[in-house]
């Protein structure tokens, strides 16, 4: 027997047996038992789901989806060398699990229109490709699974619901502008988590006995939400600038290589007969489909790619971009009477090559993450910098002393080469940094800003020919 589950202008026939629960929590537990019963997921996506299990994928298209993913969760710093057989099988099982999901949520969309379908999916993807850049994979792989429980949910709840055009109430205009984790809730009182929660644990215990799941250390926040999904929206409009969300902590992303990979997992997932090759493939910017005229990510140089608003890219120390870009603050030091350091980063060459991130993805990820260190450190979460075509990582930092700066970058050198927990996907690579910071107090009228470059690329040389891990500054006057 049913019932209409109402918002204000909007009705879902629904079981009586959910109408006559009162809370949101029992309210989305009936709902996924009764979904639990009836559901059409396969069985192949469940079990990866749940495991994730090392399964064999049922096309070669999902095989060639789950390459893809493989590049997300390698682009934390992986040594390969040192992941052992047992890691890289459990890496592959989770490639393997969302490829699966991916795949069958593309093939089931059921009414809901492509528009909202790549934001779903897309936002599902977002934490792995935002954490798993900075060298977070496990952290981003968790959030990802849990989001792509979540978003089956959708689905299905959609199938239940067939004849009340819930997708079309998601899809509206102005709505589709809000993460359905926000308007379901307010508007029908289901708690799509807990939905979500219910049936996978359920479903858990069914294969594995035990019903436990591969779960984020920490849910996420109704703001972390949000902002997935204003990028997933972002990420598959036409606007090439990208707003991250004021409350949402990341690193330096390459937000165009990010599209860039979405553009070929989007196209794999409506091209079943797409090659093996597809992992370079070239895709046309806003369609599905291949394209030969679009140049593949891996044939352009890494500077050309790394796009961020806060950071401007620069060819060397002498870019004349540069020096106008910190006269400015020169200016504004001088008027305030402050302090204004400078200080500039870079990874030593090992064994006769760069020792620089393949990661297609985004900014280097020892950049990414010598930024979340300093953060950690100081007040630097409104940082600003300059990238240089050799990879050299530029900070600015206003009224800090020399001597905490030291202290601030020395610590998170340390971090770079403590070992990982046993929860990570991937032991983390000790990299070989060096420093040099300038800082002038105070400047007077003569002062130019060339002499602050100067003195700080002065400064890494010398922690170039000390070493690893070595920091040098200097006051300048």
């Amino acid at each position: 027997m049913t019932a209409t589950l109402s918002s204000s202008s909007h009705a879902i026939p629904i079981p009586t047996s959910v109408n006559a629960v009162s809370t949101i929590e029992l309210r989305s537990e009936v709902l996924a038992r009764i979904v639990g019963r009836m559901h059409e997921i396969p069985k192949e996506v469940v079990t990866q789901l749940v495991g994730p299990a090392t399964v064999p994928l049922s096309s070669a298209s999902a095989n060639h989806l789950s390459k893809l993913i493989l590049e997300l969760i390698h682009a934390s710093e992986v040594n390969e060398s040192t992941v052992t057989k047992s890691a890289h099988e459990r890496i592959e099982s989770f490639a393997c699990s969302i490829a699966a999901t991916l795949r069958w949520m593309h093939e089931s969309q059921g009414q809901f229109d492509e528009t909202w379908m790549r934001r779903i999916l897309l936002k599902s993807l977002m934490p792995l490709y935002l954490e798993a850049g900075q060298g977070r994979a496990a952290t981003g792989v968790s959030d990802t699974l849990a989001l792509l429980r979540t978003a089956c949910m959708y689905i299905e709840l959609d199938r239940l619901t067939q004849d009340s055009e819930l997708a079309e109430w998601l899809m509206e205009t102005v709505r589709c502008q809000t993460d359905p984790m926000q308007s379901i809730p307010k508007s029908f009182r289901i708690a799509m988590p807990k939905m979500a929660s219910v049936f996978w644990t359920t479903k858990a215990k069914e294969i594995h006995g035990n019903g436990k799941l591969l779960e984020p250390k920490q849910p996420a926040s109704e703001s972390q939400h949000r902002a997935w999904w204003s990028l997933a929206c972002q990420l598959n409009g036409q606007d090439s600038h990208i707003t991250v969300p004021a409350d949402l902590a990341i690193g330096v992303v390459a937000w165009d290589r990010l599209k860039e990979h979405w553009k070929r997992v989007w196209t794999l997932l409506g091209n079943s007969e797409l090659p093996p090759g597809i992992g370079s493939a070239n895709v046309d910017s806003g369609e599905s489909k291949t394209s030969s005229s679009s140049v593949s990510v891996a044939n352009k140089e890494p500077s050309a790619l790394l796009k961020d608003h806060r950071f401007v890219e620069v060819r060397s120390a002498r870019d004349p971009q540069l020096s106008a870009s910190l006269d400015q603050l020169l200016t504004q030091c001088r008027n305030e009477q402050g302090i204004l350091s400078l200080l500039v980063v870079k990874r030593l060459r090992v064994g006769g090559t760069d020792n620089a991130s393949s990661d297609a993805l985004s900014l280097p990820n020892w950049q990414s993450k010598f930024i979340e260190y300093m953060d950690q450190q100081g007040e630097t979460s409104n940082v600003r910098g300059f990238i240089s075509d050799d990879g050299e990582l530029t900070l600015v930092f206003e009224n800090v002393d020399r001597n905490e700066l030291s202290h601030w970058i020395r610590e998170s050198f340390s971090k770079f080469n403590q070992t990982s927990s046993s929860s990570t996907i991937a032991t983390p690579v000790s990299q070989p940094l060096v420093a040099g910071v300038a800082m002038v107090n105070a400047p007077s009228r003569m002062f130019k800003i060339d002499q602050l470059i100067g003195a700080a690329w002065r400064c890494l040389d010398g922690a170039t020919t000390q070493g690893a891990g070595a920091v040098k500054t200097i006051e300048v006057y």
